[in-house]
């Protein structure tokens, strides 16, 4: 089964808040080419079509619902060229009242959907992309909110890197 096809099949049978039994997958240890893990591990699972997900009648259960490895916006211009893991970041919005959706159009011709904004955590500012189906998710949330301030962003498994010498978080 393809990778996509097997995170359809996933996306019907994981929740957030339940316990699942995961049997028939290999444990790999990361090749040092596969980039831009989502947590700092040096293995992760294979899944494939004999995977059996089963979810436990669990009550009371102690798993958290979500997970972060934060970093300091201080870190961030050392980890800028380091592509092994994405980011998990916190910040508080800056001039929400100007941000906006746009529509830009690539070298190859399609056009994109991209929103851009500031995001500080009080003693330093960090620029942030966000490209395609999160940006109109999210600026559709931002007019959906009461203009209260602040705005307090958690940004997850983002890219670090720079853009014409500016540093730059982006997720697509």
């Amino acid at each position: 089964m393809s990778s996509r096809k097997y995170d359809d099949f996933l996306k019907s049978k994981l929740k957030v808040g339940s316990v699942c039994s995961i049997t028939n997958f290999d444990v790999q240890p990361y090749k040092s080419e596969e980039k831009f893990r989502c947590a700092q591990n040096e293995n992760h699972l294979i899944l494939n079509i004999h995977t059996k997900v089963r979810e436990v009648e669990e009550k009371g259960t102690t798993i958290p619902n979500e997970s972060f490895d934060f970093y300091d916006h201080a870190e961030l211009d050392g980890i800028k060229n380091v592509n092994v893991c994405l980011t998990d970041v916190i910040g508080i919005i800056q001039n929400r009242e100007n941000i906006t959706l746009k529509d830009l159009v690539n070298r190859l011709g399609n056009t994109n959907l991209q929103t851009k904004f500031t995001i500080t955590d009080g003693s330093s500012c960090v620029n942030v992309i966000f490209w395609d189906a999160l940006a109109k998710i999210f600026i559709q949330q931002l007019q959906l909110q009461p203009a209260q301030e602040p705005v307090i962003i958690i940004i997850t498994c983002c890219k670090v890197g720079t853009w014409n010498g500016i540093l730059l978080l982006c997720f697509r």
